[in-house]
């Protein structure tokens, strides 16, 4: 799931932001997250707010709200796998990007706690075709 400007790619930069423990103000947190957004549906979500401690608890509380829902990043992540192209086998370009695309979607469900035996059945068909 190469997205970066929403749905699910854009809700890990919000989890990796909540989840920042390294030892910087909260306005430092704020701020170097803020950068590393550059164009995407969760800075416009919190494009408005001044770098101040206050600004970055209410920015977490609108992110968590907006990108916190588990159960449709997870679908996202099935939508892209279910929609992966078919390659040729003598295609080594697309037959890696096939592995790629299957590679990240599977390591992200795995980071979201879902288990390969609940996909995997229905995958494989897929995959083979």
């Amino acid at each position: 799931v190469s997205q970066r400007n929403g749905h699910p790619f854009g809700t890990l930069l919000v989890q990796q932001f909540i989840k920042i423990q390294i030892e910087l103000s909260k306005v430092d947190k704020f701020n170097y997250f803020k950068r590393s957004l550059v164009s995407s549906d969760a800075l416009e979500a919190i494009s408005g707010l001044t770098l101040t401690d206050a600004n970055c608890d209410e920015a977490i509380e609108i992110l968590q709200k907006r990108f916190g829902n588990k159960q449709l990043i997870i679908g996202k992540h099935m939508e892209q796998l279910l929609a992966l192209e078919t390659v040729s086998q003598h295609d080594t370009k697309g037959l890696r990007h096939l592995y790629d695309g299957v590679e990240s979607n599977v390591r992200s469900l795995k980071s979201l706690g879902v288990s390969a035996e609940s996909y995997g059945s229905l995958l494989l068909p897929v995959l083979m075709n």
